[in-house]
Formats: structure tokens, C-alpha cells, sequence
């Protein structure tokens, strides 16, 4: 009976053993599944397949959106990231996007309203986490300087905290200063660049009169052009054109309708414009009596009075669109906010009315995470 008991014992100690080794094994796969998702999931094919990629992570007004950041548009072509405003939320939807933030090259503010640059801390801070070897570049209106330093002198602690971490422990060593040039020799590179690539360079971009002014250049081909834009009392607002290749994506920025989106359309693949549905919004503002008068609300109908003059509906952007001959019109910065189901299904087509009559072309709103490709090879 002892020895029954004893070799049942010795049976069960065994297939313990190899459901732990079973175990075991399991959990290796599932770290080693997800330590390679972590590392090959960012978008860097974009970067060099000869295509313009078009990425939307955030496409939403100033008013806070369940699913729409604010404004941001991502361009990826010829072995360049770039960004284009960066409004709230919209970092972490380029990260959950998987765009390569380590490949960010350099960051473009149309004006420097408040839901168009916020994110850039973001943006500087994941790109430097996630391998960005330089200072970020970052290009904009008069101001732009001013409010990266601003950003730089914010982000400086983290920096110092985070160098610490490639400085070897020794009792008594004293901490790097925040911003300061850390000479601790590194394996590829010092810590001096180590700590220098997490901060972010601003320079404001001089354009005069309709003419555009081409503030960017890589050795590959891409190039982009600022253009004055009307955004009063919001002076200087720019838009830019971007050309790679042949292909050329316009982005408007915030302006009211005015010719110069036209003359620096002409021709273009996609124009991305801002789009401010005054019809809806003045429905929404002859309600005011009937909503609790609360500092929030009064806030809200007051600012909608207010902002209508320095934008662009729909259907004037459309008219642009036509004059300039685009090939697609792409509504971005929507407002108001459009909601999500049948409120979104019937505020569509309320928002779009009369587009159609305007422009021949396609036409498109954006929602972040919308992707456009353009094929530089003919197609």
C-alpha cells in the first residue's frame, strides 16, 4: 500500500512539475509576444516607401471630444516626420497611432492658440524617450521661440530625472543640473546629446504680403512653404504647403475665408482645411434660454458669438477648393463638435449642405486615425 501511495505521490510531483515547466514556457512566449510587439510596432515604413502619408491625430475643435483630439496632422515622406500643430490629445493619439515618434524630425504651428500647441511637450518628450538623437525642430509664427522655451524650461526636470538614469551610482555624486551638458561618456553617444536631444528649438518664421516663404528643406525633396493666412486678431497665422515629388497637401490652419488658401492651393493633391458651421452653431446658440445659466454655458455661447468671424464654413472653403483646382477637400478642426451615432449621422449631412453645390471634388471630414496615402510613382 506505502509503495502505491509512494509511486501515486511521485506521479503527481511529475505532473506538477510539467504543468509548472508548461507554465513556465507559456509565460516566455506571451513576455517575449509582447516585448516584440512594443518594439516593432511604429509605422517607420511609411518613412521610405516613396509615398506622402497623410495621418490625422486630432482633427477636433477647442471643446473637449471623446474621440477627436485637437488639431494635428501628421506628414510622413522621403525619410521625414513631420507634425503640424499639436493640439490636446493629440500626442497620444500619434502614439496609439504608432507613428514613429523617434524619427520626429520637426514640429509646424499654424498660429499659437492654445488647442494648436499644448502637446508639444508631448511630443518632445516621447520622441526623446523613444530614441530621437537631436533637438527638436520646431517652426512657427512670431512667438514660437518664445513659447518652446517656455516648453524647454517646463520639461527640465523631467530631463534632469531621466539623465540620472545614464550616469553610474556613486556614494555622494552629485545630481545634473536640470538643462545643464552632463559629460558622462556614453556607449554610442555622450550624455551631453543625450540631454540636449530631449529639449526642442524654436524659430519664427519672417512671411510677407501673398507670397509663401519656404522655411523647410530635407536633402531628399521635401519642402515646405508658409503662407499668411486671416486668423485677426490672431497676427501672424500661417498655412503651409508641403511638396514632395510632385504631390503637394495643403493645410489652412485656422483663417477665415480669404484668396490666399486659393493661390496657395492651386493644384494641390489634398487641401485640408478648417471647417466652422455657422448654420449649426447658430442653432445651438438660440437655445441659450433653455439650458441652466451656468458661468460654463454662458462661457460657451459668449466665445460661439465671438469666433465666428475668423473662420471658414464648409461651403466657403469648398469654393476655394474649386478655385484652386484641388483634387480632394479634407474638413479638419470641425465645428461643433458632431457627436458620435445618429447625431453624428443627421449633424453630417446638415454639415455638409450645400458643399456639393460648391466643389466638384471629393470630399472627406477627417477623424483622427485617417489615413490618406499618395502614391508619388504615377498612380
Amino acid at each position: 500500500m506505502k509503495k502505491i501511495l509512494f509511486g501515486a505521490l511521485v506521479v503527481l510531483l511529475a505532473a506538477a512539475g510539467g504543468v509548472y515547466l508548461s507554465w513556465d514556457m507559456i509565460l516566455q512566449r506571451v513576455v517575449k509576444a509582447s516585448l516584440l510587439n512594443i518594439a516593432t510596432r511604429f509605422q517607420t515604413a511609411m518613412l521610405d516607401d516613396g509615398a506622402v502619408h497623410v495621418w490625422f491625430c486630432g482633427t477636433g475643435s477647442p471643446q473637449v471630444e471623446r474621440d477627436r483630439a485637437q488639431s494635428c496632422t501628421a506628414i510622413l515622406a522621403g525619410g521625414s516626420f513631420l507634425i503640424f500643430d499639436a493640439g490636446s490629445g493629440s500626442g497620444l493619439k500619434a502614439d496609439l497611432g504608432n507613428l514613429p515618434l523617434g524619427n520626429l524630425d520637426a514640429v509646424f504651428f499654424t498660429h499659437l492658440h492654445s488647442d494648436h500647441i499644448v502637446d508639444l511637450p508631448v511630443f518632445m518628450n516621447h520622441s526623446w524617450r523613444y530614441g530621437r538623437q537631436k533637438p527638436l525642430t520646431v517652426i512657427g509664427p512670431a512667438g514660437t521661440s518664445t513659447v518652446v522655451d517656455g516648453f524647454n524650461r517646463a520639461l527640465g526636470p523631467d530631463v534632469s530625472y531621466r539623465s540620472q538614469n545614464e550616469v553610474p551610482a556613486s556614494p555622494g555624486a552629485a545630481a545634473p543640473v536640470q538643462n545643464s551638458a552632463v559629460r558622462t561618456p556614453m556607449a554610442e553617444r555622450t550624455l551631453k546629446a543625450y540631454v540636449e536631444a530631449a529639449f526642442a528649438i524654436g524659430y519664427d518664421a519672417s512671411v510677407e504680403g501673398t507670397e509663401r516663404t519656404l522655411v523647410y528643406e530635407t536633402p531628399a525633396g521635401l519642402k515646405v512653404y508658409a503662407f499668411l493666412v486671416e486668423h485677426e486678431p490672431v497676427k501672424p497665422a500661417f498655412g503651409y504647403r508641403i511638396e514632395y515629388k510632385g504631390k503637394v497637401v495643403v493645410i489652412s490652419g485656422d483663417t477665415r475665408k480669404t484668396e490666399n488658401i486659393a493661390r496657395h492651393a492651386t493644384g494641390a493633391d489634398y487641401l485640408i482645411h478648417e471647417a466652422y458651421n455657422k448654420d449649426i452653431v447658430n442653432r445651438i446658440v438660440s437655445f441659450q434660454s433653455e439650458v441652466p445659466d451656468t458661468p460654463f454655458t454662458r462661457q460657451v455661447f459668449r466665445i460661439a458669438r465671438l469666433t465666428q468671424h475668423y473662420h471658414t464654413t464648409p461651403v466657403e472653403a469648398a469654393e476655394l477648393a474649386e478655385q484652386a483646382g484641388v483634387k480632394m477637400l479634407v474638413f479638419s478642426h470641425v465645428i461643433p463638435p458632431l457627436g458620435s451615432g445618429p447625431q453624428q449621422m443627421i449633424l453630417r449631412n446638415l454639415f455638409l449642405k450645400g458643399v456639393d453645390s460648391a466643389f466638384k471634388g471629393k470630399v472627406i471630414i477627417a477623424e483622427d486615425g485617417l489615413h490618406l496615402t499618395l502614391p508619388t510613382d504615377g498612380k
